[in-house]
C-alpha cells in the first residue's frame, strides 16, 4: 500500500506494534491501517504514560486557535482532530455549546 510508503520508521514501528498489525497487512486493508495510523498520531507525543498522553491531549485542545493565515475550513479540520484526541484519552466530552465556545 502506499501509505506505508510514506511512513517514519518510527510511524511504521507503532503500526507494527498495532495488535491487528498482520491482519490488515495481509489483506491489504487500507481503511484498517489508515485508522491505525490515526490513533497513533491523534495526540503528537512519544510518551506510553496515559496520564502524559491525556494531558498532551488536553494542552493541545486548549491551545488550539485559529491563526491569521488559516482559513475557517482548515482550523475545523484541525480543531475537530483536536477535540477526537482529546476525548478519544478518556478526558469528559463536552455538550456542544461548551465545544462551540472553545472553537471560538
Amino acid at each position: 500500500l502506499f501509505i506505508f510508503s510514506i511512513l517514519s520508521n518510527g510511524s511504521d514501528d507503532e503500526v507494527k506494534r498495532h495488535s491487528e498489525y498482520l491482519i490488515f497487512s495481509k489483506n491489504s486493508d487500507p481503511l484498517a491501517l489508515w485508522k491505525t495510523i490515526e490513533d497513533k498520531h491523534l495526540v503528537t507525543t512519544t510518551s506510553t504514560d496515559a496520564r502524559v498522553i491525556r494531558n498532551r491531549a488536553l494542552n493541545e485542545y486548549g491551545a488550539c486557535k485559529q491563526g491569521p493565515f488559516v482559513s475557517l475550513f482548515d482550523h475545523r479540520s484541525i480543531f475537530d482532530l483536536k477535540y477526537k484526541a482529546y476525548v478519544s484519552q478518556g478526558n469528559k466530552e463536552k455538550d456542544d455549546e461548551d465545544v462551540a465556545i472553545d472553537f471560538l
